[in-house]
C-alpha cells in the first residue's frame, strides 16, 4: 500500500508581495485570477522528499482566497497540488486572517479510504491548523507540524500593549496550548524557540533546518564571477539577498553602508537583491537618493539561480542585518560557499556561528558596529572556511534523510508500514 505524505499551508500565496505570481495567471468567472505557485518550502520540501524517496505519494496542499472551488494540477514530477477557497476575515486593529471550509471534509473523504496518510503542517499558528489540529486526531492520523518563525502566540502576547489584541492572543495561546497536543512531532528550527515549545508541547520536539543544494550552491573563481556579472574585479562588493520587508532592515544596513569613510564607498558596490513590500521599496530608493549613493547602491529585484549564485561567488562581504529568522537560508548560502559573513544573531544560522565561533555576528539595531564590521572585512580580507560546517548542518542530503526518518516512524506507529 502506498503511503502518502500531505504538506498543508495554512494562508493564500503573496500574491502583492512575489511579482512572478503574475506568471501563468488562470482567470475566474468573476475576472480575478490565480497561480499554482510553486515556490513556498513546503513545495521544496516535498520536491527533496520525493528526489531522495520514490515511494511516497506527495500533495502540497494550500489555501487561495482568490478561488472560488478547489483546484488540482498535477506536476512532472508526480507531486500533486490542490488549492482549496477560503474566505478572508478581520478584527480592525486586532488581527486578520483566513478560514477554509473545503479542506477537513477533503481530508475526511480521503481517509475514509483507509489510506495510509501522513499530515505535514508547515506552522501552527493560525486558523487552517487549528481546524486541522481540532478536527483531525480523531480520525487517528499522524501529524507533523514544522515552524519557519517563532509561531508561539505568547511571543506576540507579550509584545502587545492593545487590549483587545492581547485578549486575541491570550485567546489563541490558550488554543494553541491544548491543540498542539495532538501533534505527534514538531520540528522547529532554533535552541531558543525548543526552549519556548518544551513549556506548552509534552510531545517529540527535533531540531531541523530548511536545506541548501551543495552541489550547486559552491565556491566559485571571483574574478571569473565579476566578468559574468559586468563588474570591475577591483571593486568590492557587499551583498544582500532577501525578501524588502521591514524585518530585513535594509535601510539600517544601507546606513551602516553610507558612514563609512569615502574612498571606502567609492570602491565598493552594495547590491540588494530582492523585492517585496512596495511601500518599503520605495522607502530604500528614496534613502539611496537622499543620500547620493546611487552609483554604489544597487536594487536589483528578483534575480535567477544562475545569476544569484555570481553574486554570492563574487561577493566580498554577505550581510543580513534582519531582526528575526527561523533559518535563514540566504545566510546558509553563504556558509556553503566560504563567502566573509556578517548577520545578526537571530535564527539557526546565528546560533550556529556562536556555538562554532564564526564571525562576524553583530546586535541587532546596531548601526555603528555594522559599519565597523563593514570596514573590517573590507580593510582585511580572508577567505573563511565554513562550508563543511555547513555540509554537516544544511545539506539536502542530511534534512531529507531526518525527515524520512520521523516519517517512517510515524507510518509504522500509525499503520505498521
Amino acid at each position: 500500500m502506498t503511503k502518502t505524505i500531505i504538506h498543508i499551508l495554512g494562508h493564500s500565496p503573496p500574491y502583492n508581495f512575489f511579482t512572478t505570481l503574475s506568471k501563468d495567471k488562470i482567470f475566474l468567472p468573476n475576472g480575478k485570477w490565480f497561480s499554482f505557485f510553486w515556490g513556498n518550502w513546503h513545495n521544496l520540501l516535498a520536491e527533496k522528499t520525493l528526489k531522495h524517496c520514490s515511494t511516497y505519494n506527495i500533495e502540497c496542499w494550500h489555501i487561495d482566497n482568490r478561488v472560488d472551488k478547489i483546484y488540482t494540477k498535477v506536476f512532472p514530477s508526480g507531486i500533486i497540488q490542490r488549492i482549496f477557497p477560503a474566505i478572508q476575515w478581520k478584527i480592525p486593529k486586532v488581527a486578520a486572517g483566513e478560514y477554509c471550509f473545503e479542506m477537513i471534509p477533503y481530508l475526511r473523504h480521503l481517509l475514509k479510504n483507509n489510506k495510509p496518510i501522513l499530515l505535514h503542517l508547515h506552522r501552527s499558528d493560525n486558523p487552517i491548523m487549528m481546524q486541522v489540529l481540532s478536527r483531525l486526531k480523531l480520525d487517528k492520523t499522524p501529524i507533523i507540524t514544522q515552524d519557519h518563525e517563532d509561531e508561539l502566540f505568547l511571543t506576540h502576547l507579550k509584545k502587545t500593549n492593545n487590549p483587545l489584541r492581547y485578549l486575541y492572543y491570550w485567546l489563541g495561546h490558550k488554543l494553541q496550548i491544548k491543540k498542539v497536543q495532538n501533534i505527534d512531532c514538531y520540528i522547529i528550527q532554533t535552541h531558543n524557540n525548543r526552549e519556548k515549545w518544551q513549556n506548552i508541547y509534552k510531545g517529540k520536539i527535533f531540531m531541523q533546518t530548511m536545506g541548501i543544494d551543495s552541489d550547486y550552491w559552491c565556491y566559485g573563481d571571483k574574478i571569473k564571477a565579476h566578468l559574468k556579472l559586468n563588474i570591475d574585479s577591483n571593486k568590492k562588493i557587499i551583498l544582500s539577498a532577501s525578501n524588502l520587508s521591514p524585518k530585513k532592515a535594509i535601510i539600517e544596513a544601507i546606513k551602516a553602508f553610507k558612514d563609512l569613510p569615502a574612498n571606502i564607498k567609492k570602491q565598493t558596490i552594495f547590491i540588494i537583491i530582492g523585492h517585496g513590500f512596495p511601500d518599503y521599496t520605495n522607502k530604500i530608493k528614496k534613502l539611496i537618493e537622499k543620500e547620493n549613493l546611487e552609483k554604489s547602491v544597487k536594487i536589483l529585484g528578483r534575480v535567477d539561480n544562475e545569476t544569484l549564485r555570481n553574486y554570492y561567488q563574487a561577493a566580498d562581504i554577505f550581510i543580513n542585518n534582519s531582526k528575526a529568522e527561523a533559518g535563514p537560508v540566504s545566510v546558509m548560502k553563504a556558509l556553503m560557499m566560504n563567502v566573509p559573513l556578517i548577520t545578526t544573531e537571530v535564527g539557526n544560522v546565528g546560533e550556529l556561528m556562536r556555538r562554532e565561533n564564526i564571525p562576524t555576528l553583530i546586535p541587532i539595531g546596531d548601526i555603528k558596529q555594522l559599519t565597523s564590521a563593514f570596514y573590517n572585512i573590507l580593510q582585511n580580507p580572508t577567505i573563511p572556511s565554513t562550508r563543511e560546517i555547513a555540509l554537516k548542518y544544511y545539506s539536502w542530503d542530511r534534512i531529507i534523510k531526518n525527515t524520512l526518518s520521523i516519517y517512517d516512524e510515524l507510518f509504522q506507529q500509525y499503520y505498521k508500514l
